[in-house]
């Protein structure tokens, strides 16, 4: 199902023994999450309330992956340097456990510095330029602070750590808030893109 491109694996930047896999094709995600589900409803012309108990699960799994896979080819192949703080390696997911609070925080997007932590012929941990989330909703204040959370626990991880220059991209199909875009606005380190710079800028 992969080679033929049905079915996508996306990888973690730091492990390949626990890949995610999702259909493809958003279309196909929408009928078996949406359309299926809720036929009956849908079959005795009760749109409206298939679409109410549908639309929280097309947002984050049909809309909301489909979204997060634009974001990292953006970050991929279109991204100006400035944008990512340097130049960088293939973005994919990230998963870091924090021990202290026996649990693990999910990225959407980390990409890699392409220059070595360290002196060459050294070997240190991963150094990460640039880390993500794409959501479908509006994002807000505590959406950076997340990121800027995973940045210290990056800080404190053997295996990966910030690379000086790290940028923390925010990615958004509904925009900002006024208080995320001014604290943005005064941020070298922090990125704001919604539809219109995904689609035009860099």
């Amino acid at each position: 199902m992969t080679t033929a491109g049905f079915v996508v694996r996306d990888h973690d930047l730091l492990t390949t023994r626990c890949p995610a896999y999702r259909i493809a094709d958003p279309i196909v995600r929408f009928h078996h999450l949406v359309t299926r589900r809720h036929l009956a409803l849908l079959e005795d012309r009760r749109t409206d309330e298939a679409w109410s108990r549908s639309v929280a699960t097309y947002r984050s799994n049909v809309a909301g992956l489909h979204f997060e896979t634009l974001c990292r080819r953006w970050v991929n192949r279109y991204a100006s340097v400035e944008t990512l703080g340097g130049p960088i390696g293939p973005a994919h997911r990230l998963r870091i456990n924090h021990r202290d609070r026996r649990r693990a925080f999910e990225l959407d997007i980390a990409a890699p510095a392409i220059e070595p932590l360290g002196p060459p012929g050294s070997r240190g941990p991963e150094m990460i330029q640039a880390i993500g989330e794409a959501k479908a909703t509006r994002l807000d204040m505590p959406d950076l602070a997340r990121l800027d959370r995973i940045t210290d626990l990056l800080a404190n991880n053997k295996r990966v750590s910030p690379a000086p220059t790290i940028k923390r991209l925010l990615f958004s199909l509904d925009g900002f808030t006024a208080d995320l875009s001014e604290t943005a606005h005064h941020r070298h380190d922090v990125e704001l893109v919604d539809l219109h710079r995904l689609y035009e800028g860099e």
